[in-house]
């Protein structure tokens, strides 16, 4: 157990306490990425679902019943009857589960807060939105996507296993796995046209997708796709023809094209964004490579028995020390049916530090 020891603190009254869990809880969904993503809807890149804040439970189920226009039906014609010849549609389903993360910030004493010059309960609440932004939202976002489990700090692992990608393009020509990726086999712009072709059609070659992947309305812009890479996913697309072109010929003059902003917003009907948080991993032969997401419509699912965190304020050692707790109980997984990824292409690429 650490404890906050500072120069500096001046109690706050505690009628703050109940404004603050609301605000810390407002100020983390709002700055985290995943935020922007979220709806309840299936029209929404990750479809919230908030039923377990009025009732009991530990799961929320979610079933598909696949189409059946791969059935031919019967002629009119036909001298054969219909009935008996009928068709069922299959029925798959995925479950998320509930579970919830805690954090804590606890001073040294009354003597370290009065050394300090700086209101210690606004700074406690401004790191705990941010560890609830990085920790609640955007990290099982990111890693879950990515086939990697959410974990605490002893390692355990939050909610369910995460499951591995199972529609993946890979950098370069002919790699069909991780280890083949070698430092050259970085993101291109082809590599998000092959991801689009894929999410229209169905297919990944010649492997069938469990459904075809729908594009999504992002910020009233009508409907795309989603990209999301590392930031050095952008450092590299941002040195090809096909970014300099769109940048230079297809956006607005002014200061309000991206070659001023820093960003590019669209490219061949995918919204583009990039993050920290997307995840580096390194090879069997010490490449690293990131996993970018290429999303529709129901990629991800997130659920949540409560409207916001807890926040508990308490005294210890008679009041001589002050310490405020958090907890969130969420769950979020992967959308995933028949153990096939639903609407997600995960697209691993070399990636590396443009400056090491």
């Amino acid at each position: 157990m650490a404890e906050w020891s500072v120069s500096a603190l001046t109690p706050a009254a505690d009628e703050k306490a109940q404004l603050y869990t609301v605000q810390a809880f407002h100020q983390a969904k709002v700055n985290s990425f995943v935020g922007q993503l979220m709806g309840e809807g299936p029209n929404n890149i990750v479809q919230t679902d908030k039923r377990l804040e009025l009732t009991k439970g530990s799961a929320v189920n979610l079933p598909l019943v696949t189409d059946i226009d791969s059935e031919l039906g019967l002629a009119a014609s036909s001298s054969n009857d219909l009935e008996g010849a009928e068709v069922a549609p299959t029925v798959h389903g995925e479950a998320v589960l509930l579970d919830g993360l805690r954090q804590a910030i606890r001073l040294d004493g009354n003597l370290s807060e009065q050394r300090a010059s700086f209101n210690m309960r606004e700074e406690i609440r401004d790191k705990l939105a941010y560890w609830a932004q990085r920790r609640l939202f955007d990290g099982p976002f990111f890693r879950k996507m990515s086939g990697l489990n959410v974990v605490d700090k002893d390692a355990a692992v939050v909610g369910e296993a995460a499951s591995a990608n199972t529609t993946i393009l890979y950098g370069g020509t002919g790699n069909s796995a991780v280890n083949d990726l070698v430092d050259g086999d970085t993101i291109t712009f082809e590599m998000l046209q092959d991801a689009k072709t894929v999410a229209e059609s169905g297919f990944n070659g010649t492997t069938a997708l469990i459904s075809k992947i729908r594009p999504v309305n992002i910020e009233g812009m009508g409907e795309h796709y989603v990209y999301v890479g590392h930031q050095y996913d952008r450092a590299l697309l941002k040195k090809q023809d096909e970014w300099k072109n769109t940048v230079n010929l297809a956006e607005v003059r002014g200061k309000e094209n991206p070659r001023f902003t820093g960003e590019i917003r669209i490219w061949d009907n995918i919204l583009l964004y990039f993050h920290d948080q997307v995840v580096l991993q390194n090879n069997a032969t010490s490449v690293q490579y990131s996993t970018g997401l290429f999303l529709g419509a129901q990629a991800g699912y997130w659920i949540q028995a409560q409207p916001a965190p807890d926040w508990v304020e308490k005294e210890f050692d008679y009041k001589w020390k002050y310490g405020i707790g958090t907890s969130f109980m969420f769950g979020f997984d992967k959308v995933k049916f028949n153990s096939l990824d639903f609407g997600c292409i995960a697209i691993k690429a070399a990636a590396k530090n443009p400056l090491a």
